[in-house]
């Protein structure tokens, strides 16, 4: 409980002075890859628009600012493929204000940007307020090549509350024939995590221009996968957790297994890992009598930088 409450504490304090950035819902789409920076890359037609995010109020509901909360990694398909589907996550509410209206697509091809819409169809999955996850499928007339996308999600039905966001710009391949997986080093992003915060999970396949199939296994009773296909998912943990839970001095570790499934044929068959997660927050810490110690969470170290004014405070309780 008091894990809970330090993360807590943190979570209020930077809401009150004015964090610009919070953890977003982002159940990321399968057989994603992420992007590697290209010599030959285009500039997108609209800058990035910020990441959306979502808090909870305190007596319920959710103040939401609109926006994606986890942006469309590059995809690759083969051509005999009839439905390539490219899918990102936004935030999402039924309301007239939060509500997505429409998305639109530009492509990149033969030199210049144009709409693709006409051409791209678009839906929703997981629509639960806060977030969804908005799936755009490109369709089945691109030949073998090299593309690049950028969505624009709409949001609203009433002036003035209506908005757009543009995505990041995201890489495309089309390609001949089927490139299997030849290895997997699943990894969290962080790895340590209090209970009721999320994770990112990322399966590094090698190649990455791989075809294969991606999937994940949630580690039942302890959280949840935001989804559980794809290069890419987002883990997390339950609050609260059982008692048993918290009695782990060095948090719990936990092995969220990825899998990647080559086509039929293919040797390997599949390749398969294990991501490490330990969730829980404070690890113990030897002391001296007299003797100053100095210590930080390892949770907090993707933490760069907090609010003015505002430094984060622990206290310690003798057993």
């Amino acid at each position: 409980m008091k894990k809970w409450l330090l993360k807590t504490f943190i979570i209020l304090s930077c809401f009150a002075l004015g964090c610009t950035t919070l953890i977003g819902y982002q159940p990321p789409a399968s057989r994603l890859i992420n992007v590697q920076a290209a010599d030959t890359a285009p500039t997108p037609p609209k800058d990035q628009t910020s990441n959306g995010w979502a808090l909870p109020l305190l007596f319920g509901g959710w103040f939401i600012w609109n926006g994606l909360t986890a942006q469309p990694g590059g995809a690759n398909f083969v051509v005999s493929e009839s439905k390539r589907v490219v899918s990102f996550t936004s935030t999402y509410d039924s309301g007239v204000v939060n509500k997505i209206t429409s998305v639109t697509t530009q492509i990149f091809r033969n030199g210049k940007w144009s709409d693709f819409s006409s051409s791209a169809s678009w839906s929703l999955t997981n629509a639960v307020t806060p977030g969804a996850t908005v799936n755009v499928d490109i369709g089945n007339s691109l030949p073998v090549g090299t593309y690049y996308f950028q969505f624009a999600v709409n949001y609203g039905t009433i002036w003035p509350f209506q908005a757009t966001a543009y995505s990041a710009m995201t890489k495309v391949n089309i390609l001949a024939n089927p490139v299997p997986a030849t290895a997997i080093d699943p990894q969290a992003t962080p790895r340590t995590i209090f209970w009721g915060q999320s994770t990112s999970l990322a399966a590094n396949v090698q190649p990455a221009n791989t075809t294969a199939d991606i999937t994940w296994t949630e580690p039942s009773n302890y959280g949840n996968l935001s989804i559980a296909t794809g290069t890419s998912t987002t883990f997390t943990s339950i609050t609260p957790p059982t008692d048993a839970m918290l009695r782990n001095d060095s948090g719990l570790y936990l092995n969220i297994p990825a899998k990647a499934t080559n086509d039929a044929g293919a040797d390997p068959q599949t390749v398969s890992g294990n991501a490490n997660v330990i969730v829980g927050g404070l690890l113990p810490q030897t002391t001296i009598v007299n003797k100053t110690i100095s210590y930080k969470p390892a949770l907090l170290d993707d933490v760069k930088i907090f609010p003015t004014g505002f430094t984060p405070s622990y206290q310690w309780t003798p057993q």
